[in-house]
Order: structure tokens, then C-alpha cells, then sequence
């Protein structure tokens, strides 16, 4: 509809160019809010649906990283997969094939592992049985030594009891035996009393010299030093009646020291020594029966 400029009043027109012009911006403005809010619902939408697309490939690695362990389902997953991130009917076949390939690998690698196994256990069995037959030949073998070390043991032991019996018949427990084997004649006896002194002064007692270092009456026990030809020896927690032998000089002469009786302060007792001496140069070892 046209309106007549001629007719309209001049003060009319003013107000209506004024509130044409706030119109247009007001559509401006409008215009500019809407296209802003759809370029950012556009932004935001693209942000979402890269992250969607980042999320999808992120599970699309995941259930190919499980492929391996879990080859029977290897169809049923890229299916899924192709759905979900639109592979090519191609490139579905080709990883099928893959797949199958796959399995064919692990069934032939399960065989391979089969056979060396059973070739395995039929070598440890061989091995097994000649290390079996090895250990029951040196067994016998090492039967027949330790039968013939307890033989041996045994007559050591019946030289030993016979040597102790021996020995024991030779040791004097008091003056009425020590009188029994002066009368053998086999050997000379000295007797003895050695008393126990602060600073353990040497006594002589034939060609030797003993001290007393320590007396135990009651359990009959003593500490003894005896110096032979400038030769010290120090025994402790020796009992009555156990004789100290030491060999003497280079023709070997056996001394024994038999000590019968333990007091608080002293000892008594004898020492034997052979009755043919030589004047060589004497070394003592203090050696037990």
C-alpha cells in the first residue's frame, strides 16, 4: 500500500524514518544473537562429536588389543567394529582372513609345542633311567666301600678296647696297685704331691717339673702345666686317673703323669717312665690315649 508523501505532514514523516531505523537495528541485533548462538551450538556440537569419534576409536583399540586373546570371537567384534567406525566390506573381509590366519598360526604353534614336550618328556625319561642305572651302580659301589670302612671301624674299635684295657691294666689307682707294678719291673714310678701355689711355681718331680693351676675335689678334676726340657704343656679339666702320656726325645720314650687323688689345694699321684733312658736332647707332645 502506497502512502501519499504530499498528503502526510512533515513532522510525521521524521518519527516515522526514526522508528523505522530503531526497527532495522533491533532486527540486526536479533539476527547477529541467532546466527552467534548457532555458530556456537555448531561449535559445541562439533566438539561433542569429535569427542564421540575419539571415544569410538579409543574402544575400537581396545577390542582389537583383545583380538588375541580371544580369537573365537575375532568375527562377532569386527562386525561390531565395522559397524561402529564404517569399515569397507573389503577391509571386514580382509581382517576376517586375517583372523582366521591367526588362529591357523596358533593351532599349528599349539602342535609345534605339543611334539617338543612329548620329545622332551621321552628325554627326560631316557635321561631319568640313565641317571637311574649311574646312581645304583656307584650306590653298589659305594655300599661295598662303607661295608668295608665298618669292618675296618670295627677292628679299630677291638684295637682300641684292647689298647684301653691294656692301658688301664698299666695305670695304678693307689699305692697297694703302684706297689704291684713296681713289682713287674716294666717301668720306673715316681710318686708325687704337687701342692697349688699363687703364682703357680714349677716343682720338680724326676726329669720333668709341674704346677698346679686349679683343683676340683668334688668332680675330681684339675688344671695341670708340666715343662719338659724347656717344652711347656697346659692341660685343664683333666680327671683322676686319666693318664697324660707325652712322647720324649727323638727315640720317642712314653711318660705318663697319673694324678689318683685331687685335694683343695693339691694333687697326688705318680709319674711312669721307661727304666732305659738315653741322654739325647728331649722335645715333648702331649698326646691323649
Amino acid at each position: 500500500m502506497e502512502v501519499n508523501k504530499s498528503d502526510a505532514p512533515v513532522q510525521s514523516s521524521g518519527t516515522s524514518n526514526r522508528s523505522g531505523n530503531w526497527i532495522g537495528w533491533t532486527i540486526q541485533v536479533i539476527t547477529l544473537v541467532i546466527v552467534a548462538l548457532v555458530g556456537y551450538n555448531l561449535s559445541s556440537a562439533k566438539s561433542s562429536m569429535n569427542d564421540r569419534m575419539t571415544q569410538l576409536q579409543d574402544q575400537i583399540s581396545t577390542l582389537r588389543s583383545e583380538a588375541d586373546a580371544k580369537v573365537a570371537d575375532v568375527a562377532t567384534q569386527l562386525e561390531s567394529v565395522s559397524q561402529s567406525s564404517g569399515l569397507t566390506a573389503r577391509e571386514l573381509d580382509l581382517s576376517k582372513k586375517n583372523a582366521e590366519k591367526l588362529r591357523q598360526d596358533q593351532e599349528k604353534s599349539k602342535a609345534a609345542l605339543a611334539k617338543d614336550l612329548a620329545d622332551a618328556r621321552a628325554e627326560s625319561a631316557n635321561g631319568i633311567n640313565q641317571i637311574k642305572e649311574t646312581t645304583d651302580s656307584r650306590f653298589g659301589e659305594v655300599n661295598g666301600q662303607v661295608t668295608s670302612v665298618n669292618s675296618n671301624l670295627d677292628s679299630t674299635r677291638q684295637d682300641l678296647s684292647r689298647i684301653q684295657q691294656d692301658l688301664s691294666q698299666q695305670i695304678a689307682k693307689n699305692s697297694t696297685e703302684l706297689a704291684d707294678l713296681r713289682k713287674k719291673g716294666d717301668r720306673d714310678y715316681v710318686e708325687f704331691v704337687i701342692r697349688k701355689t699363687k703364682k703357680n711355681e714349677l716343682q720338680r718331680v724326676a726329669e720333668i717339673q709341674m704346677a698346679v693351676t686349679g683343683t676340683d675335689p668334688k668332680r675330681q678334676k684339675y688344671d695341670v702345666i708340666l715343662l719338659v726340657d724347656d717344652h711347656k704343656i697346659e692341660r685343664k679339666d683333666r680327671v683322676a686317673n686319666e693318664p697324660l702320656q707325652f712322647l720324649v726325645g727323638r727315640e720317642q720314650l712314653r711318660y705318663e703323669v697319673v694324678v689318683n687323688f685331687v685335694d683343695k689345694d693339691q694333687i697326688r699321684g705318680y709319674i711312669s717312665s721307661p727304666k732305659e733312658k738315653t741322654g739325647a736332647t728331649r722335645s715333648a707332645a702331649l698326646t691323649t690315649p
